[in-house]
Formats: structure tokens, C-alpha cells, sequence
């Protein structure tokens, strides 16, 4: 079985795949770590490798000394910085770095190294996909790894893009929610290529059969936006310099149906300007390139990419690799699929070639600063020609832009520099404009919200970036990575919450998405934030950015978040989630107006070509709604009103509040949507693949909030397994347990009971908490039980190997002796032959021994040897059959204990399945009773609207009498409004007088603006004053309002029986498909009832006859399966009505939701039905008291105009004498502007008029003594600036708390008046046939009505009078009060600090204690690694002594053999010599016996004598 295995092994790895080659981490093999040595990561000396490892060699808590790789020992404080453990080498290559056991920096950044250089580039951190850029093409995009991911489970295949693409589509079908893909990263990590890999998987599953023209499309449109939004940087030869949030649209089965996509932050500034080494948008090179047809290359003068400013800048014009012609024709070919005609194609390359002869267009100066055109003049013709416009105007309206001043345009001139600016913004703008063009055109092919039921957003945006020099586009880009940074922590708690309140354990619910608002209030809140003040100042035309930062750093500089750099005056710094940020604000003004001159626009919108008009057509920029924008002026007008205007009186917005509006609508999407998160890293700034900068790396982990991520994850439980999980691992931690058990939840609170009354100081109560299907541990917990497990497991194999060492020595010792005693019967044998090897009896024996008959004993001792090796063969199979049959018998015992343990599952599952049965029947008895008590709720509804519908007739009725009565009043209020015109006709002439006075008188702008604000004081109160006569009006309009209202409330009453009634038809069908359910799973648990039955006979038959097992094992486990897959079908079933019961439920919700609004509704117009009719019999007991009243405001509202009409005259002789010298010399300065001006035109020979230069210079010493008087009187009114800043601040907030009383005030009688309408109407529904009495109750309406409007007016008349006379006393006791709160809350700052340091204390020691804990854990881990060490340096000994004692024998074996042939060659010679003798012994006898005289006597004699003492020996 086992080479079968290894046969099937080898098989595999010869059949690799590539999902099992470029995917799957292989192990290097068991590796242990050094015993009896710590090993920490330290902060590295060398900066490119950050961290480095480190062997601890000794620690008192508070230091421990280090040994580095050269030898070298170091003492270093112990704390989180320097003092980071390592994590052994089971956890290498991990694929979620949530599961490391140390979770640190250096841990991370090593295991995505490790991943790395196996080729791994995808690698899960919790919710995160952490994609590393391999800068090489692997076979791991392909259809057939598509297809190994289409449908699997995220925790079943290895960490991929298409992992997280097929979760969120599954997700999509089978919850009906749209989901979102958050794909952020830093340029050149490989956003863009894992956007379009997301579009193809995508494209793929989800497709129609075939490639059809919507999957071109989808996969040819991103080409597309890669030719016009994407260029060579630094770090990556196509990045993407916009960010894009492509909406992938399905329709209700699923398939994909189109596309749309969202905008944002485009790098307008690249079109001019371009670093070393860089290039422009790739779509000019593809234009210049040879791929180019030539007619058209001639119709728009195009040359060389060298021969443009906008393209020889960086002096890069081609990137390695890429052909700009190939590019071309496939953009050209994306084009035409995506439906862009032929013509619009052209318009496409006159606009790039209008733009790029824009940039050659060069400019100098004369003495006086005016710029003039430089250079070739053909630049200035052909980018006229190809935009269709005159060249003349092209040139003015580049060097002399006109600007509004007043009612009336002036032209002015610009110098070089700003000439060159004015040219730069309009080529930006034309861009712009046409990559919005181009978006659109694609989103009106590939979009179809018609069809739309679903949809996946895939954001690709910039990621969290820290630089050298930080502008405001890399505060946007932070600012965005900062929301969604929060927006990824809420999500990720909401996720916990949801696991934790699932399973129903306690724990403390913290947002940790707050963590990040006070950087984003800092950034965004109106009206002190960083943003708003941005806006703020680009309206004020004398802003700079020195003023604006200055306002910051006065207006945030105690903010925790907020930094002021100490050196550079101009920077100002943010703390960030990754880090602090030091942005500096040079050009931030400019850079939020984003200006283009109004005389350029107009010229443009009147071009001759119909494509480039079509670009300034307002459609094509984007809008969102979910932000109302907050307007800006650009700076170009002398007005200073509240909504700035472009031409054409259009309001517009800044790129600041443009970005926030997109931003803000981004996140509202996001929300709306289940995202998911992948996170990419550039792993170099040389582009080169396997090469790993561990500096670069391991910023982009903190700034894509990777790091962060994990730690959130360890503050709760993110240790979690389910109950039979957990029992089966751990049951050996108590005696008796059982890997399984019915009751798993039961039996692991009991082991846990168990190990905290063993090990109370390793297991803690408070660290564990039960769930419903699962167990969830603190941080470090498990880790701690799991090495309570290992040493139990040490102790278990070492008391193993303690036996198997013991039986191994004993053996050894057994054979060592067999051996011993059969060397000493050799050596006896041996000594033996050697002594009797020289004595001639002996050689006498054994010449006569063949001639004495004996047995054969070496024969014999063969035979039986032989019989002895049989006998031991058959001993060996016998042995063999038996350790066969007890593995057969052992197995079959375990089957049948597992088939036991199924049967005890199967029976509690039916007894669970019986008892949600009685509860689901138990519910549906409920679910009809409140079917049936909604159907009756419903009739009364239905009741309610009628009576509702009879009163709205009813109201119409009186509609029509108050438009008669109105019409008289018309006629009698018609002087009062004649008046009224005269009146607002000298209110217009004041506001221009007033406008134009604050155009001309900048210097003394604060004294202007509060007499502004008096004029508007003044004619507000006139405003209330014509009021009056608009009250009949305002009733009618009142009294249709209540009339809507009723209809819509009518309307909303019938839409609500209309779904009242589509809920209870779903709501029976939901009922009957639960009844249908039930009876299902009632048959499908009599079905297991009988499974299990007929499992247990079959138990019974294996238990009973054991010899059979195997065959009875065979068959029982399939029908297991059977049961098993039964068992699988009734929970889906279910799961499938626990379903259905949670539709009900919600639905069940709503309608009680819609009832209680029906119910609240109909009380609240009874209860306002007995209010008012309390309030009408108060009020007509005032009106008596507020007539009398309203007289005296009259005539305190005509002293109000006296004292109004005196301060003007005070003012007006005030400024006199100031204001003739103003006007006199603004008189002279513009006569001598215009004097000057018409002087340097060059068509002028001499000025009109005759001037000479004597009075030109006359004039410039009068504006000089003017300019020198207007300084003084700035600098006075500087003065009383700095005097009276405090107070008129103290009184604006008085006035404003005034103010929300007065607009609190009015909204509460609007109320009064709208409630005393509705009932005067219903009221007159019931009489409608009292005629007389309608009479009085229209004339007691319009007394109420004037006598609130009396009574406001005359509030506010006292108010005003107030606020004149007690401004400053006011001021002063604010004063005194805000002193009082600064005091309390420096005292309450000094309690928190208390606090603070008590909870810093609190922290420190708990982290001691947890430094204390992970110490001994770690001192244990090294005493388990020692022991193992000492485990394997025994048994290599055991090992070494062992093939010793073999080669011993080896050779002991040997040489006796030698010396068994050196015996035997012996042996021969000796048998030749008794042959030898033998032959003599017979010629000696022959010679005797022929003796004829009978021989000498001596010689029988001595044979006689030599007889006998042969046969002795």
C-alpha cells in the first residue's frame, strides 16, 4: 500500500500543474531550531535591511545583551522597538499573516520575502490581498488557473486575485448585495495590470457564451484609458496619473452588462511639464509615431516628439520595449469597438496637435514687463488653424485678457511669465476636457442602467505616499487614503461585531473607524477646516499663500494632529495613520482656482470646429449629488459677492470642494457596497524582478494600513475554532477525554475548567470566551495551550522512546552474549586442534578413521539446520499473518467505534432537527396570527384614508373661496406695493452705490463692511415692515401647502394599502413554501431515522462475526455516505427555511414599522387638532394687546428710519473731505494709466490729447502724495482694527445667538400659523354648510395671522434696540465668562493629564506582565527545543553504537571465516600427509610379509606395540 502510495507521489510531481508550481509554498523540510537559544529581531545598523536577527545571550527584563552575526555582543534597552521576536520555522511562507505568532513588523516583512523569492507574490493579511509586483510574466493569469478558481471558497485555494474576485462575485449572486474592490498602491506596484485582471475574471465567468462585443469591449476600454491617463514615471513605465472607480454592471442572472466609470484627480500638470527622465501621456507619442497615417500627419503640421516644448522637456521620448506604433493601432482598433466614429477620431488628433503647437508658442518682454509673441509665428497659425479659431484673437487673448471691473471689461497686460501661465492653464483645460470626453463617450457605449441589477466596483487610486516635497495633490491623495483607511477599520469592526453577536459571547465593542476622524475633521470640517480654509482664502483677491498658511497655523496650531515646522514658515505638518506629512503650500492658491481666462473660454466656445465647442460644453463635467458644493471665486473679479461666477454668470466650484463633492459621493457608494481589499506593493525602484528593498517595503505596509489592519484584528478574539475542532486537537490536555463527543461544546468547557485548575497562571478565564458553534481566545492564549500540548506530546514520546531504547539495549545485549559464548566455544575448539596438530597418534587417527565405519554428524547437523530455517520461515509468515490479522482486527475495531460515534452524531442531529421543527411550527402559528391581525390594521387603514381623502374636497372648497377674497385684498394693497417698488428702487441704487464704493476703496475695506452690515440691518427692518402686507398671501400659500400636504399623505396612505397588500400576498407564500419545507425535512428525517436503523444492524453484524469485517466494512461505509449526504441535504434544507424565516422576519418588521407610522401619523393630527383649538381661544385674547402694540412699532419703525437716514449723512460728511481727495487722485492715476497705456501701443505714434511729459510727471508726484496719504490712513485704520477685532468678534457671536432666536422664533410661528390653517380647515370641513360662520373664521384667520406678525416684528424691533444699547456690556461680561471656561479647563486639562499618566501606568504594567509572559513562554520554547535537540544527538549515538556493533560483527564474521579456511586448507594437507603415510604403512607391510626367513622379530613386535595405542587414542 505504501509503495502504491509513493508510486501515485511520484506520479504527481512528475504531472505538476502550474497552480501547484507557481502558487503553492513548498517547504524546505523539518528544521529545528538552535536549543537553548533566543533568537530576537533587532533594529539593523544598516538602513537598507532594517531589521536584522539576533542571538539573545542574556536578559534581565529591562536590557539583554545580543550577540551579531560578527560575534560582536551589544546591550540594548528591552522594549517593543528593540526587542521583536522570531517565529520558527513552521510559520515560513505562511499564507495569511494573521496566523503568525509573533505578528511584528520584521515578521511580516520577512514572510513576504520568503513568499517572494519562491516566486509567491499574493499573500492574504486578514481582509487584506497583499500583491507584491513581480516585474516577470508568469503562467498564472491563464484560462486554466480561471478555472481553478471559478466557484472555490477563499480558504480552499491558495491567495490570488481571482480568489477575492470569484468571492465578491459569489457574494453579489447569493446575497443580492453589490460589492467593491479597493485596489490601492503606490506607482509602479501594479494597480493598473490588477484592475484589468479583475475585468478579465470577470469577463470570463460571468460572460455570455463565446466572446461577444461586450466582453471586447470591457477588455478594449481600459487600453483605451491607459493611452490618455497613463504615462512613463520614475518608478513604472505605464502608470496611471488618475484614479478610476469602474462600476462592472450585471444584469438579474448574473451575466455582465455593461460598465461605467467614475473619474478622478487627473494630472493636468504632466501635459506641461514632465521631470527627467519621465514622459508625457503615452497618446502624443502614439500620435508622432510612424504608425501614423501621412495625409494626416500633414494636415495637422505634425513633426518629431523632439520638436515640442510639451514633449523635450524630461528629453525621454521612448520607454524600452513598448512600440508607439503597435499602441496606436490598437488604440485605434479600441476605438472602433467601443463605437468612437471616424470623424471623432479626428477631432481627438486635431485637439492632442492643437495642444502640443500650443506649447511651442514662446514669449518675451519689453522694458515696461508686457509680454509679446516670440519666435516662429507658425506655431501660433497652426494651433489656430487646427482649433478653428482667428489668430488674432487667439494672440489678445493670451497677452491682454480682459477682466470685469464694475459693469464695464478692461483689458490688461500680462508679462512673460504670466502669459506663459495663461497658455499652460488652457492647454491643461483642453485636455481635461477631452479625457472627460472620452470617459463619457465610453461610459454611453458600455453602460446600460436598464439592465443593471448588480454591480462590482473596482477602485484603482493612489495609495498613501510620503515624499520629499508634498503638494496639495498628494494631500488630496492622503486625505482620500485616510477615509478609506477609517472606512476599512469600521468595516473590519462591523465584521467582528457581526461574528461576535453571531455567537453570542460578551465583549466590549469599540469603532476603531473613530481612530482617524480627528485627522479627517482636521482636513474637511467647515468651517476652521484645512479645506474650507483653503476656499476661504482663494476668494479673497489679496490672498497669498503665505496668508493662508499663516491662518492655519493660527487657526489649528493646538491641534493634536497639527504640526507647525519649526524652520520653514510657509510648510505646515499632518499626523497621519502611516505617519506625519510635511506639505509645503507654495502655489496652493492657484493651483484650487485652477483659472482659465474668461476671454479665452468665450473664444473657444465660438470655434468653427463643431468637436472643439462640443469640449466646452458644461455636460461633460462631472456631477455628483451626494455634497452640496461650496461655491468659490476665482480671483479674477473686483466683485466680492457671495456666489463668484465664471462667464455666463455660471457658478463654479473649486478643485478643492470638487474633489470633496467626488470624494463624498465615492464613499457613499463604497457603503452601499461589501468591499474587498487588495493592497499592492513595489518591491523596488529599479524594476527589476527577485530584488527586494525592505526599506521601501515596509513603509508601503504602514502607509497601506496593512500593519494597522492586524493590529486591530488582535484586540479582540482572533483566535477562533469550532468546538469539534478544538476537542479533537486538545483532548489529550485531560485525562479520559475523548477526541469526539456529541456534546463537543460541553467537553471543551470542560477541558478548559480542566486547564485552568492545573495551570491557573497559564490559562485564564477571562482570556477564552464560548460561542455558539465556536471557541474564541485573546491574543497569545492558544499559543499557550497549544504549548501545553507539545510538552505533553514530548513527554509522551519521550516515555515511548524511553521503551523502544530500553527493548533495542536489551536486544543488543542478547546477541552481544550469543556472540561472546560462541567465540569462546571457537577459541576452545581452536587451542585444541593446535595442540594435537603435532602428535603422531593424531595422525595415526586419522589415517585410520576412513577404515572405521561412523555416522555422518555434519550431515545430520545440515539436515537439521536446514529443517531449523524452514521451520523459522514458516515461524515468520505465521508471525506476519497474525500482526496482519490484529491490524485488520484493530482497524475494524476503530470503524467500528467511528461508525458508533456517527451513529451518536446522526441521533442528535434528528433530535436538534425535531425540536427547530416544534419551534418553526411554533412560529408559523405566530406569523398567521399576525397576518391576521395586519389584514385588520389594513381595513382601518383603508377607513383613515377615505375620511382623509373627504376632508382634502373639502379643503379644495375653501381653496377657492380665499382666491376670491384674495383678489379684492390684491386690489386694496395695490398703493402699498407701488411703494414698495419706489422703496426697492432706492435700495438698488444704495447696494450699487455701496458695490462700487467697495471696488474702488480696498484700504478702508473694515470700516465699509460694518457700515455694510448696518445698511443691511436697515433694510432688513424695512423688509419686515412690507411684510405686512404680504400676509394674505403667505396665508394662501399656507393654506395650498396643507392641501399638498393632505394629498400626499392620501397618496402615501394608498401606496401603503398597495404594499400592505403585496406583503401579505408574498407574506402567504412565504408560509406556504415553509409549510412545504417542513413536510420535506419531516420525510428526510424519517428517511435518516431508517438509515440509521439499518446502520446499526449493520454495527451489530460487524461486531458479531469479526472475520467477515472487511466485506461488512465496505458496505457500511457506503451507505455512511449515503447517510452523511442525507444528513448534508437537511441542513441545507435547513439553512434554507431558517432563511426563508429571516425574510419573514424583516418583512414582518417593516409592516409593523409602516403600521406605527400610520398610527403616529393619525395621533399627531389628532393631538395638533386639541392644540390648536387651545391656542385659537388664547390668541384672540391677545389681539387686542398686539394691535395696540403693532401701532408703536410703526412708530418706532419710523424713528428707526430718521435715526438711519442721520447716520448716513453723519457718514457721508465724515469721509468728505477724505473721499474727494481719494476720488481726485484715483481721477488723475487713471487718466495717467490710460496716458501710459497709449504711449506703449505700438501702432500710436504720440498720446492723444497732447500731454506732455512735464504733467505726465506732474500727475505720477500727485498719485505719489496720494498713495502716501492713503498708507497713512491704513495704517490708522489698522490701529482700530487691533482695537476694536476683540470686541466686534464678541459681538458677532452675540448677534448671531440673537440671530438663531430670531430665526427659531419665526420658524415656531410659521408652525403655529401652518397648524392654525389646517385647522381652520378642518373646521371648515365640518361646516362647510354654515356660510356666515366661515365668514368670521376667514376674518379670525387673518387677525391671528397679523397679530403674530405684529408681535415677531416687534420682538425684533426690541431686540435691535437691545443690541444698540448693550453691545458692550455684553462684550465685556463674555469676556469675563470665556475667561472663567479657559480657567475650568486648564483645571479639567490637568485632571485629564492625571488620568492620562494613571492610564499610561496601568498600560506599562500590563505590558511588563505581558513581556513577563511571552519571556517564559520563550524560556519554555527553548527548554522544548533542547530537549528535542538532546532527543536527536541520543539517537544519532544510539545510531552510530548500533552500526559500530554491526561493523564489529562484520568483521568478527570475517575473520573467523578466514580462519574456518585457513583450518580447512589444513585439514587437506593433513589428510593428504595420513594418505601419504598410509602408502608408506602399506609398502612397509608388503615388504614384511615377502620376507622369506620370516624377517627380524623386531618389527611384528613393535606393529603389536603400535596397535593398541592407535585404538586407545
Amino acid at each position: 500500500m505504501e509503495a502504491a502510495a509513493g508510486g501515485r507521489r511520484r506520479r504527481g510531481a512528475q504531472e505538476e500543474t502550474p497552480y501547484v508550481k507557481y502558487l503553492k509554498y513548498k517547504q524546505s523540510g523539518f528544521s529545528v531550531g538552535p536549543a537553548g537559544k533566543t533568537t530576537v529581531w533587532i533594529p539593523s545598523a544598516d538602513a537598507d535591511r532594517v531589521y536584522d536577527q539576533a542571538e539573545v545571550t542574556k536578559d534581565d527584563n529591562k536590557n539583554f545583551t545580543y550577540r551579531t552575526a560578527e560575534g560582536q555582543e551589544k546591550t540594548l534597552e528591552k522594549n517593543e522597538k528593540n526587542y521583536m521576536g522570531v517565529n520558527p520555522a513552521k510559520f515560513d511562507g505562511v499564507e495569511d499573516m494573521g496566523e503568525l505568532g509573533h505578528l511584528n513588523e520584521p515578521a511580516v516583512l520577512y514572510n513576504l520575502k520568503k513568499r517572494y523569492d519562491a516566486d509567491l507574490f499574493h499573500t492574504y493579511s486578514g481582509l487584506f490581498l497583499v500583491v507584491v509586483n513581480p516585474y516577470k510574466r508568469l503562467p498564472i493569469y491563464t484560462k486554466e488557473i480561471i478555472d481553478v478558481y471559478r466557484g472555490r471558497p477563499r480558504d480552499k485555494v491558495a491567495p490570488h486575485i481571482f480568489a477575492i474576485s470569484d468571492t465578491a462575485y459569489r457574494a453579489m449572486i447569493q446575497t443580492g448585495q453589490n460589492q467593491s474592490m479597493l485596489i490601492t498602491g503606490e506607482s509602479g506596484a501594479g494597480k493598473t495590470e490588477n484592475t484589468k485582471k479583475v475585468i478579465q475574471y470577470l469577463a470570463a465567468i460571468a460572460g455570455r457564451s463565446g466572446e461577444g462585443t461586450l466582453e471586447q469591449q470591457l477588455l478594449e476600454f481600459n487600453p483605451i484609458l491607459e493611452a490618455f491617463g497613463n504615462a512613463k514615471t520614475t518608478k513604472n513605465n505605464n502608470s496611471s496619473r488618475f484614479g478610476k472607480f469602474i462600476e462592472l454592471q450585471f444584469n438579474s442572472g448574473g451575466q455582465i452588462a455593461g460598465a461605467n466609470t467614475l473619474i478622478y484627480l487627473l494630472e493636468k500638470s504632466r501635459v506641461v511639464f514632465q521631470a527627467p527622465i519621465e514622459r508625457n501621456f503615452h497618446v502624443f507619442y502614439q500620435m508622432l509615431s510612424s504608425a501614423m497615417p501621412a495625409e494626416t500627419k500633414q494636415r495637422l503640421h505634425l513633426q518629431q516628439p523632439q520638436d515640442y516644448f510639451y514633449l523635450n522637456q524630461s528629453s525621454t521620448f521612448t520607454i524600452p520595449g513598448v512600440d508607439d506604433g503597435l499602441e496606436l493601432q490598437h488604440s485605434l482598433h479600441a476605438l472602433q469597438i467601443l463605437g468612437i466614429t471616424a470623424e471623432e477620431t479626428q477631432g481627438v488628433w486635431e485637439t492632442l496637435a492643437g495642444i502640443l503647437w500650443l506649447g511651442n508658442l514662446t514669449f518675451e518682454e519689453n522694458a515696461r514687463e508686457v509680454a509679446a509673441l516670440a519666435g516662429d509665428p507658425k506655431a501660433l497659425q497652426y494651433a489656430a488653424e487646427i482649433f478653428g479659431v482667428p489668430a488674432d484673437k487667439l494672440s489678445v487673448a493670451l497677452l491682454s485678457p480682459r477682466i470685469k471691473a464694475g459693469n464695464e471689461y478692461v483689458s490688461r497686460s500680462l508679462n512673460k511669465v504670466k502669459a506663459a501661465a495663461s497658455r499652460d492653464a488652457l492647454a491643461k483645460g483642453l485636455y481635461g476636457r477631452l479625457f472627460n470626453w472620452v470617459v463619457k463617450k465610453i461610459n454611453n457605449t458600455l453602460s446600460h442602467p436598464s439592465k443593471k441589477a448588480y454591480f462590482i466596483g473596482v477602485l484603482d487610486i493612489s495609495g498613501f505616499e510620503i515624499f520629499e516635497k508634498n503638494s496639495f495633490e498628494q494631500l488630496c491623495i492622503n486625505y482620500t487614503n485616510e477615509k478609506l483607511q477609517q472606512f476599512f477599520n469600521h468595516h473590519m469592526f462591523t465584521l467582528e461585531q457581526e461574528e461576535y453577536e453571531r455567537e453570542k459571547i460578551e465583549w466590549s465593542f469599540i469603532n476603531y473607524g473613530l481612530d482617524l476622524q480627528d485627522t479627517i475633521d482636521l482636513i474637511e470640517k467647515k468651517p476652521l477646516g484645512i479645506l474650507s480654509i483653503l476656499d476661504e482664502q482663494t476668494v479673497f483677491p489679496d490672498a497669498t499663500d503665505t496668508t493662508f498658511t499663516k491662518k492655519l497655523h493660527d487657526s489649528h496650531e493646538s491641534h493634536r494632529n497639527f504640526r507647525k515646522p519649526r524652520f520653514v514658515a510657509n510648510n505646515f505638518k499632518i499626523v497621519h495613520y502611516a505617519g506625519t506629512v510635511e506639505y509645503e503650500t507654495a502655489d496652493w492658491l492657484e493651483k484650487n482656482r485652477d483659472p482659465l481666462e474668461e476671454d479665452l473660454l468665450n473664444l473657444f466656445k465660438q470655434s468653427s470646429r463643431h468637436f472643439v465647442t462640443g469640449l466646452f460644453d458644461e455636460s461633460l463635467m462631472p456631477s455628483y449629488k451626494a455634497a452640496t458644493p461650496a461655491p468659490v471665486a476665482s480671483g479674477r473679479s473686483g466683485s466680492s459677492g457671495r456666489q463668484p461666477q465664471r462667464a455666463g454668470g455660471a457658478i463654479f466650484m473649486s478643485v478643492a470642494a470638487q474633489y470633496k463633492e467626488q470624494l463624498t459621493h465615492l464613499m457613499d457608494t463604497l457603503r452601499s457596497t461589501s468591499p474587498h481589499f487588495i493592497r499592492c506593493i513595489l518591491p523596488n525602484s529599479e524594476m527589476k524582478p527577485g530584488l527586494v528593498n525592505n526599506k521601501l517595503v515596509l513603509h508601503q505596509l504602514k502607509c497601506n494600513g496593512v500593519l494597522e489592519g492586524i493590529r486591530i484584528a488582535r484586540k479582540g478574539f482572533p483566535n477562533r475554532h469550532k468546538y469539534a475542532e478544538f476537542l479533537k486537537r486538545y483532548y489529550l490536555l485531560k485525562p479520559g477525554a475523548t477526541p469526539s463527543n456529541a456534546d463537543a461544546k460541553g467537553a471543551c468547557k470542560d477541558l478548559i475548567d480542566h486547564l485552568i485548575k492545573t495551570a491557573p497562571d497559564r490559562v485564564k478565564p477571562d482570556l477564552v470566551r464560548f460561542g455558539v458553534t465556536k471557541i474564541f481566545f485573546r491574543a497569545g492564549q492558544l499559543a499557550l495551550i497549544e504549548e501545553m500540548r507539545e510538552k505533553l506530546l514530548s513527554q509522551m514520546i519521550i516515555s515511548v522512546q524511553t521503551g523502544v531504547r530500553a527493548f533495542l539495549a536489551r536486544r543488543l545485549y542478547e546477541k552481544m552474549r550469543e556472540q561472546t559464548i560462541s567465540a569462546k566455544i571457537l577459541q576452545r575448539n581452536i587451542r585444541a586442534f593446535l595442540e594435537l596438530r603435532n602428535w603422531p597418534w593424531w595422525h595415526l587417527y586419522v589415517k585410520a578413521r576412513p577404515l572405521i565405519s561412523q555416522r555422518n554428524f555434519q550431515g545430520e547437523i545440515d539436515a537439521l539446520q536446514k529443517q531449523v530455517k524452514e521451520l523459522q520461515k514458516q515461524v515468520d509468515d505465521l508471525t506476519k499473518a497474525q500482526a496482519k490479522l490484529e491490524e485488520d482486527r484493530r482497524l475494524a475495531e476503530e470503524d467500528c467505534d467511528r461508525l458508533q460515534g456517527d451513529l451518536d452524531k446522526s441521533k442528535a442531529r434528528i433530535s436538534e432537527l425535531e425540536a427547530e421543527k416544534t419551534d418553526l411550527e411554533a412560529d408559523l402559528e405566530l406569523l398567521q396570527k399576525k397576518v391576521k391581525n395586519l389584514e385588520d390594521e389594513l381595513q382601518e387603514e383603508t377607513a383613515a384614508a377615505n375620511e382623509l381623502l373627504n376632508k382634502v374636497k373639502s379643503l379644495e372648497e375653501s381653496k377657492t373661496e380665499l382666491e376670491l377674497n384674495l383678489e379684492d385684498e390684491t386690489k386694496r394693497k395695490k398703493e402699498e406695493a407701488d411703494g414698495r417698488k419706489k422703496a426697492e428702487a432706492e435700495r438698488d441704487d444704495w447696494k450699487g452705490k455701496y458695490e462700487e464704493e467697495k471696488i474702488v476703496a480696498e484700504a478702508n475695506k473694515s470700516k465699509g463692511d460694518n457700515l455694510n452690515r448696518d445698511l443691511l440691518k436697515a433694510q432688513d427692518d424695512i423688509f419686515e415692515q412690507e411684510n405686512i402686507a404680504e400676509t394674505l398671501r403667505t396665508k394662501l400659500k399656507n393654506t395650498e401647502g396643507a392641501l399638498k400636504q393632505l394629498q400626499s399623505e392620501h397618496a402615501d396612505l394608498n401606496k401603503s394599502k398597495g404594499e400592505l397588500e403585496r406583503d401579505k400576498k408574498k407574506l402567504t407564500e412565504d408560509l406556504e413554501e415553509s409549510e412545504r419545507q417542513l413536510a420535506e425535512n419531516k420525510a428526510g428525517r424519517e428517511s435518516a431515522n431508517e438509515n440509521v436503523r439499518r446502520l446499526t444492524a449493520q454495527l451489530d453484524e460487524a461486531n458479531n462475526d469479526l472475520a467477515s469485517v472487511k466485506n461488512k466494512l465496505s458496505n457500511t461505509e457506503k451507505n455512511l455516505k449515503g447517510a452523511k449526504s442525507q444528513e448534508r441535504d437537511l441542513e441545507e434544507q435547513l439553512e434554507d427555511e431558517r432563511t426563508v424565516r429571516g425574510n419573514v422576519e424583516r418583512q414582518k418588521k417593516q409592516l409593523e414599522g409602516k403600521v406605527e407610522e400610520l398610527e403616529d401619523k393619525i395621533s399627531g393630527l389628532e393631538k395638533n387638532k386639541n392644540d390648536l383649538s387651545g391656542q385659537l381661544r388664547s390668541l384672540q385674547a391677545e389681539k387686542d394687546d398686539l394691535s395696540r402694540k403693532y401701532d408703536e412699532a410703526a412708530g418706532n419703525a419710523a424713528r428707526y428710519l430718521k435715526d438711519k437716514k442721520n447716520l448716513e449723512e453723519d457718514l457721508q460728511e465724515a469721509e468728505n473731505s477724505l473721499e474727494e481727495e481719494r476720488e481726485k487722485g484715483r481721477r488723475e492715476k487713471r487718466r495717467a494709466d490710460q496716458q501710459v497705456a497709449e504711449l506703449k501701443a505700438a501702432y500710436e505714434a504720440a498720446p492723444k490729447g497732447g500731454a506732455s511729459s512735464e504733467e505726465v510727471r506732474k500727475l505720477e508726484d500727485d498719485v505719489d502724495d496720494l498713495t502716501v496719504k492713503l498708507r497713512s490712513a491704513e495704517v490708522a485704520r489698522d490701529d482700530a482694527e487691533k482695537d476694536a477685532r476683540q470686541l466686534a468678534l464678541e459681538l458677532a457671536d452675540y448677534k448671531g445667538q440673537l440671530e438663531d432666536a430670531d430665526r427659531n422664533s419665526a420658524k415656531l410661528t410659521n408652525e403655529v400659523r401652518k397648524l392654525q390653517g389646517d385647522l381652520a380647515a378642518a373646521r371648515e370641513s365640518q361646516d362647510g354648510n354654515e356660510d356666515s360662520k366661515n365668514v368670521l373664521e376667514l376674518a379670525k384667520r387673518k387677525l391671528e395671522g397679523e397679530v403674530e406678525e405684529l408681535k415677531r416684528k416687534l420682538a425684533k424691533e426690541q431686540d435691535a434696540r437691545v443690541r444698540a444699547e448693550d453691545s458692550r456690556d455684553a462684550g465685556n461680561r463674555d469676556s469675563r465668562a470665556l475667561k472663567k471656561e479657559i480657567e475650568a479647563l486648564e483645571r479639567k486639562n490637568a485632571g485629564t493629564e492625571r488620568e492620562a499618566r494613571d492610564f499610561k501606568n496601568k498600560v506599562d504594567d500590563i505590558r511588563h506582565r505581558l513581556e513577563s509572559e511571552e519571556r517564559a513562554k520563550t524560556k519554555l520554547q527553548d527548554q522544548l527545543r533542547d530537549l528535542r535537540k538532546l532527543l536527536l544527538e541520543r539517537e544519532q549515538v544510539n545510531q552510530s553504537l548500533i552500526g559500530q556493533l554491526h561493523t564489529s560483527n562484520d568483521d568478527e564474521r570475517r575473520s573467523l571465516e578466514a580462519e574456518v579456511a585457513i583450518l580447512r586448507e589444513k585439514n587437506d594437507r593433513l589428510t593428504d600427509r595420513i594418505d601419504q603415510l598410509q602408502d608408506e604403512f602399506d609398502g612397509l607391510f608388503k615388504k614384511l610379509g615377502d620376507r622369506k626367513a620370516g624377517g627380524s622379530d623386531d618389527a611384528p613386535a613393535a606393529a603389536a606395540e603400535s596397535a593398541p595405542a592407535a585404538g586407545s587414542e
